[in-house]
């Protein structure tokens, strides 16, 4: 018969007064004797408080108590070791921070939690890990640890967290003031605070919600008070620097001791107080915003707008002077314009304006403050751009500002200028004038580089215009006469134009254009064939054709003339030809856009005359009749007296290309007068080219007007047959803003709904004539 030996049931209170001798207050005594030693030491994790015996003694008496069978000792353990830890902080670690405050109380505050967590907590916690394991794990208590850390929090942070926060403040205060801090033990704390915030019991306990309040709180204070006085010594870009560099020392603050998560927020109020706040003081100094783009002192504005882009309510501000500048500079050229020109007969306004140097300041001005939101540049906001001097714009970066503010603000200050008028010419007329005069064939002024950079500035400009109908029919009418007149410079610079048009109101603006350079090249074949051809024999002169397509071009008004047989006898040839090739289609000739080169002997020399069409024709009178008067002349020709007397005068009056010589006032026509050739003529040029009279302008108003009621008759029926039923505001709207190559007025768009009325393609409602109907 065997027995087992029964295990005898140990004594509490002696084990644990044994464990609280050799294990707490060793522990305790440690801490408290080596205090000055632990004080320097930056890490004391690795700290070695007891020997392996006896650790494996302390472990065994918190081991024993714990497995004794049926025994409460568990519960009782947990109980005390809360009350060492209550009994320690206490005793050992209060005292020491009630008396201290600012730097000394946060290093000392910060060694006492290292010290619990990493020497106290630590070897507690690895003695009584058996009891952590089973009786805190099945009785869903905070852990050996947790606890220390929470008595921490109760018995020693909570009683002195004023002092702690107004600590950390004053640390804060002295590092934007320059002075040197305690790094680390600040730290220290705010990490442990954090800590506390993330294990906390209840909401009351969130004291980093509490330390950031204050934070924000001691921040705006700070910087309310810097902000005006910052203002009153700098200048406005050194403002701007010293607010830069302040951010950027707040992102770092921040950064090295606050939470990842809530950088954004403490920035904001450094924006706040230094930015929005101080707004209109900064840009009203005499180094603000209006110097600075009278300067065009590009760096400092970039500054600027970095620094308020994220502040939208004031980037809105910044726009809008932005705008004011703009347009009263900008208003300010064409008010000179207007003074310039208001002595000259109204027939030669446009010439003036184009010999002034008008369009040169108007691109050097726009190109100026001119920032293209699809800049490549970092951070959406400067690129550099060299634009040439040739038309006055200097080299200078161009700014990209990506704010819809900027963008609008740009778009109504150009807008506001570029839609004037000077003595009834637009300024879309006159810029599409020039453009003429540069692309034009013998313009020695402009290089291929400077060119290129005045379509770029020039398109950039045709962006603003309302009356881009007007400026793209300006250039169809230049383009047809560089065209007709062999006068075009390049097909690249004019394809490169119209290109850019085209990406700006789309192809329905620029297929007439197209056309004519279309019709430039197929002429090339045509000819070719027709020379080729049989019917080439039947005439006798070199006979060269262009062939233009009616809806391409501009009309040419061209009054009838009898023309010299030979001349109509080419026509009639090719007539026929062209027919042949082209059943559905005839042509009509225009007599005014025609030259002839006319073999002549004067006197005692021959010569190569260059005339036009008109001009060939009366000259051809004289080869059967030595005079003849001006009537005779015009019964002769069956023409437009106007054209008549227009064409004698280039050729009888004019001292330097006198073919003919007239009776009566050498000045003027009259019917009396009698022609005959002027046989004395001299030159000492062989090939002789006179001056074509001065035209009527081909570019028509009332064509553009025309084609404008088109377009908003277009726009109107296709609105209304997408949405069958709308109001007359809703309706305004959709047609103001389908409409992109020009501004109708509401005046001209009711007029056009009128005019839909009346021919049935929509109806007013029987109860609401606000309201209209589309008629299928």
């Amino acid at each position: 018969m065997s027995s087992k030996m029964q295990r005898k049931k140990p004594n509490f209170n002696e084990k644990w007064e044994e464990f609280n001798q050799n294990g707490v207050l060793v522990l305790s005594k440690f801490l408290k004797e080596d205090f000055q030693k632990l004080d320097q030491i930056e890490e004391v994790k690795d700290v070695r408080v007891f020997t392996n015996k006896d650790f494996i003694g302390l472990y065994n008496i918190i081991y024993n108590l714990c497995v004794f069978p049926k025994g409460s000792y568990p519960k009782t353990l947990y109980s005390k070791y809360v009350e060492v830890n209550t009994v320690y902080l206490n005793e050992n670690v209060l005292p020491n921070l009630h008396d201290v405050a600012g730097t000394i109380l946060l290093r000392k505050l910060a060694m006492h939690w290292d010290q619990h967590i990493n020497i106290w907590t630590k070897w507690l916690g690895k003695c009584f890990n058996y009891l952590n394991q089973h009786f805190v794990k099945q009785n869903s208590l905070e852990t050996v640890s947790q606890k220390a850390e929470s008595l921490f929090k109760t018995q020693v942070f909570m009683s002195i967290k004023i002092n702690v926060y107004k600590a950390i403040m004053e640390e804060f205060e002295k590092e934007r003031d320059g002075n040197v801090v305690d790094t680390h033990s600040l730290q220290q704390t705010i990490q442990m605070i954090i800590r506390f915030g993330e294990n906390r019991d209840n909401e009351e306990e969130d004291f980093y919600k509490e330390l950031e309040e204050m934070y924000i709180k001691e921040t705006s204070l700070y910087y309310s008070i810097r902000g005006p006085k910052y203002l009153k010594e700098y200048t406005c870009e050194e403002y701007l620097l010293k607010v830069l560099k302040i951010i950027d020392y707040e992102k770092d603050r921040a950064d090295r001791y606050m939470k990842q998560s809530k950088i954004d927020k403490f920035i904001a109020i450094v924006q706040d107080e230094l930015l929005s706040k101080n707004l209109t003081s900064l840009l009203d100094k005499p180094s603000g915003l209006n110097y600075m783009l009278e300067n065009h002192i590009t760096s400092q504005m970039v500054l600027l707008y970095r620094l308020y882009s994220p502040l939208q309510t004031c980037l809105k501000e910044i726009a809008n002077r932005f705008r004011a500048f703009i347009t009263k500079k900008g208003n300010m050229l064409v008010d000179l314009l207007e003074d310039h020109v208001s002595e000259f007969d109204q027939s030669s306004v446009v010439h003036k304006i184009l010999d002034s140097k008008f369009v040169q300041e108007i691109i050097t001005f726009i190109e100026s403050y001119r920032w293209s939101s699809t800049a490549e540049a970092p951070d959406g906001m400067i690129s550099s751009r060299g634009s040439s001097a040739a038309f006055g714009v200097m080299s200078r970066p161009q700014m990209a500002f990506k704010d819809s503010y900027f963008l609008s603000a740009f778009q109504a200050a150009f807008s506001s200028f570029l839609n004037r008028s000077v003595r009834t010419h637009t300024i879309a007329e006159v810029l599409g004038r020039s453009v003429d005069k540069v692309l034009r064939k013998g313009n020695q002024d402009h290089t291929e580089v400077q060119i290129n950079e005045y379509i770029e500035a020039i398109t950039n400009i045709f962006t603003y215009m309302e009356d881009k109908d007007i400026f793209i029919e300006v250039y169809r009418c230049g383009l047809a006469r560089r065209l007709l007149d062999n006068k075009i410079a390049s097909l690249e610079y004019e394809k490169e134009f119209i290109g850019r048009i085209k990406m700006s109101c789309g192809p329905q603006y620029t297929s007439k254009v197209e056309g004519m350079l279309t019709d430039a090249n197929s002429e090339v074949d045509l000819v070719r064939d027709f020379l080729n051809s049989s019917q080439k024999d039947q005439i006798e002169l070199n006979f060269e054709v262009k062939v233009l397509t009616d809806g391409h071009w501009p009309s040419f008004k061209s009054p009838p003339i009898v023309l010299p047989p030979e001349i109509s006898n080419c026509i009639e040839v090719f007539n026929k030809f062209y027919g042949e090739r082209n059943k559905m289609k005839h042509l009509v000739w225009s007599y005014m856009n025609g030259n002839c080169h006319v073999s002549s002997r004067l006197g005692e020399k021959q010569y190569s005359l260059i005339l036009s069409v008109y001009q060939t024709s009366i000259i051809y009178l004289f080869n059967s009749h030595s005079e003849l008067t001006y009537t005779e002349i015009q019964e002769l020709l069956k023409t437009d007296d106007n054209l008549l007397k227009k064409n004698l005068l280039s050729l009888a009056v004019k001292s330097r290309y006198r073919i003919l010589l007239k009776s009566g006032n050498p000045k003027e026509i009259s019917p009396a007068d009698v022609y005959k050739v002027n046989e004395g003529f001299k030159s000492r040029l062989k090939v002789v080219s006179v001056p074509v009279p001065i035209l009527k302008e081909t570019f028509n108003k009332e064509r553009v007007d025309i084609d404008r009621t088109h377009s908003i008759d277009a726009a109107i029926v296709k609105i209304m047959k997408s949405r069958k039923t709308m109001t007359y505001m809703h309706l305004m709207n959709e047609v103001m803003t389908l409409l992109q190559v020009f501004k109708p007025t509401s005046v001209i768009i009711k007029s056009r709904i009128e005019s839909l009325i009346e021919r049935e393609y929509m109806e007013r409602d029987s109860e609401d004539s606000q309201v209209f109907k589309y008629l299928a």
